[in-house]
């Protein structure tokens, strides 16, 4: 038999047994993730309800955008025009004094909404918003009844 038909013996793992690392890796590190995802940061405020009875907590993230704030005022001395989810998150729209359409963005659990972000998206228009809601956040009206 010659040098090259020979197997080869490489030392380290056998196949399977780096399959199942890889495997036991990746699940360390999904629940590393989900660990790490579940941590919710203290709100910035005690929650506050808005007209319609929803308990929101807002927090320090929202602060970021120069809008937020009226964002916040709206949706307290109004609340939402309008509430659209995707399943996971909640959208609520309130048309702020200056035309423009502000969106608070937050994650709901039991009956307490935790605000993630506050902004007014792009120009602020009732058509971009909209859009934006179907088209990237794959959101649908919420109606409670």
């Amino acid at each position: 038999m010659s040098a090259f038909a020979q197997p080869v013996q490489r030392p380290g793992l056998t196949t399977g047994a780096f399959f199942f690392a890889s495997l036991l890796a990746l699940a360390v590190g999904v629940l590393a993730f989900a660990r790490a995802q579940s941590a919710r940061p203290a709100p910035a405020q005690a929650a506050v309800t808005w007209p319609a009875g929803q308990q929101v907590a807002y927090s320090a993230h929202a602060d970021k955008h120069p809008e937020a704030a009226d964002i916040h005022r709206c949706l307290q001395d109004k609340g939402p025009y309008q509430t659209w989810t995707n399943g996971v998150d909640w959208f609520f729209l309130c048309q702020l004094a200056d035309g423009r359409w502000g969106t608070l963005i937050a994650d709901k659990e039991g009956d307490l909404f935790y605000e993630n972000t506050a902004y007014v998206k792009g120009d602020g228009g009732w058509n971009r918003v909209i859009a934006w809601l179907r088209d990237a956040c794959r959101a649908t009206r919420f109606v409670s009844g």
